[in-house]
């Protein structure tokens, strides 16, 4: 348990941090052809994850709920 600990804490210990929402998003293709995603749920996310700290790993609400 301690080895797994240490390994998690080695981790975190990099610049990491995400967040998880649910909400709508569309894909489309754009000029150059290739896919890509806009929407509500991925500016919402966005700001989510702007405001985790390192380490951190941030759920809407809405993700949270699901």
């Amino acid at each position: 348990m301690k080895k797994s600990v240490e390994k998690l804490k080695l981790f975190l210990d990099i610049n990491f941090h995400s967040a998880f929402h649910l909400g709508k998003i569309f894909s489309f293709t754009n000029f150059n052809g290739e896919e890509n995603y806009s929407g509500d749920g991925i500016n919402y996310c966005k700001r989510l994850v702007d405001a985790t700290g390192k380490g951190q790993i941030y759920l809407s609400e809405d993700a949270y709920n699901e």
